[in-house]
């Protein structure tokens, strides 16, 4: 099994030497500005450094991409046109945008290559080839193995299309980052108050259900609660600004509440709350006007 490995940054170095280390497999090392590490890897395997895809791409069985989101596109264009018709994996690992790994993946389509859209669901720096990773697509038996081997923890998407890892990696990375950027301001406002200890207490309770379940109750009890939980975000606002405490979240919350309420005054949900599919369906009916 031979596979190329393209971009040869952190991410790539750091699979490049798992997969190396996996039997019967060589490799293929591609790089357009190789630094001190990459050149190290080559010399240590005895193998050359490619600049740019050529000839020798047709001997290579897959090919791997860790180059940067602006340079997916070309980049798998320009492999994909050297791999052999009807054969082989092409699995971009980039952060490139849904919509440019389902174009990509319809010209692999268009030469009978199997393209897996794999997303790198956590720091590398932090835990290597260990690093969860996220699969859409067609993922051979054969593929899975040897990442699996290689120490990659999978978790391949039923059903999935290329462009779908990628959207639930950002959607994902919404929810963190929103959570992230509330909890400190939270959290300062407590230590603020000298409350940050008794916070943590009365918020435990989220842990002991399911996020799951929690999640859909806040959309379908927002139909419902959004009057009065915007008059609370009200409250806290103000709360915030009598500790001399600004907030950049708390207006944007505050926002989405006024929104839904208005979208309430004109369009009653009847029972959407009572399922999160209907919930959902009238957050997204409720906001179509909103959208540029």
């Amino acid at each position: 099994m031979r596979i190329a490995v393209v971009g040869l940054g952190e991410a790539g170095l750091c699979y490049a030497e798992a997969i190396g280390r996996v039997p019967d497999v060589s490799l293929a090392l591609c790089e357009r500005a190789p630094g001190d590490a990459c050149l190290a890897l080559a010399d240590r395997l005895g193998i050359p450094v490619r600049n740019t895809p050529g000839a020798w791409v047709e001997d290579c069985d897959w090919v791997f991409s860790f180059v940067t989101g602006e340079a997916s596109l070309p980049v798998a264009e320009a492999f994909l046109a050297r791999m052999s018709r009807g054969a082989g994996i092409y699995a971009d690992f980039t952060t490139a945008s849904p919509s440019v790994m389902r174009q990509a993946a319809r010209g692999a389509a268009e030469r009978g290559i199997v393209y897996l859209d794999v997303a790198i669901m956590g720091a590398i720096a932090l835990s290597g080839p260990g690093t969860p990773l996220l699969v859409a697509g067609a993922a051979s038996p054969e593929w899975q193995a040897l990442m699996e081997s290689a120490g990659a923890p999978l978790t391949v998407i039923g059903e999935a299309m290329p462009g779908d890892a990628s959207s639930l990696k950002l959607l994902r990375s919404a929810f963190t980052k929103g959570m992230e950027a509330l909890t400190v301001e939270v959290l300062a406002a407590a230590e603020r108050q000298g409350l940050r200890e008794r916070f943590y207490d009365v918020v435990s309770d989220i842990d002991r259900g399911s996020l799951p379940r929690y999640l859909e109750t806040l959309v379908q009890t927002h139909l419902v609660h959004a009057p009065r939980r915007s008059k609370e975000v009200a409250e806290v606002r103000r709360q915030f600004e009598a500790a001399r405490l600004r907030s950049d979240v708390l207006p944007g919350v505050e926002a989405a509440f006024q929104r839904t309420v208005r979208a309430l005054q004109s369009s009653p949900p009847g029972e959407a709350s009572r399922r999160i599919e209907d919930a959902v369906a009238w957050v997204l009916r409720a906001r179509a006007g909103d959208e540029p």
